[in-house]
């Protein structure tokens, strides 16, 4: 990765934490810090998945994302391994080995 330096010979920080071009799953992304989250990184240049457990919702906050920049949607009720799976096979089927992922639990969050 080339970096473009600032003056006083630092990386420009734009360059440090870009997510444009890279991966990046948002599991209850459809809503709150979640979608704030989501649209960051949209807006970042990221190619972002959001995940949540309302499929109706989640399609359409993917289709107003995808306005922006590159935003699809899984739904999929995380509280079991299998969708847990489903997910991590769809991101990783299509191109987003060593996605990034945000994680909301409980009213905190994890990067993971």
């Amino acid at each position: 990765m080339a970096f473009v330096w600032a003056a006083g010979g630092e990386p420009a920080l734009d360059d440090l934490f870009s997510v444009a071009g890279k991966t990046v799953v948002v599991t209850g992304g459809s809503r709150g810090i979640g979608l704030m989250i989501a649209r960051g990184f949209v807006e970042g240049g990221a190619r972002v998945v959001i995940s949540s457990r309302k499929a109706e919702v989640c399609e359409r906050v993917a289709a107003e994302l995808s306005q922006v920049g590159e935003c699809v949607a899984v739904p999929a009720d995380l509280s079991g391994e299998e969708a847990c799976r489903r997910l991590a096979g769809e991101v990783g089927g299509a191109g987003g080995a060593g996605a990034y992922a945000c994680q909301q639990l409980d009213g905190g969050l994890t990067t993971l």
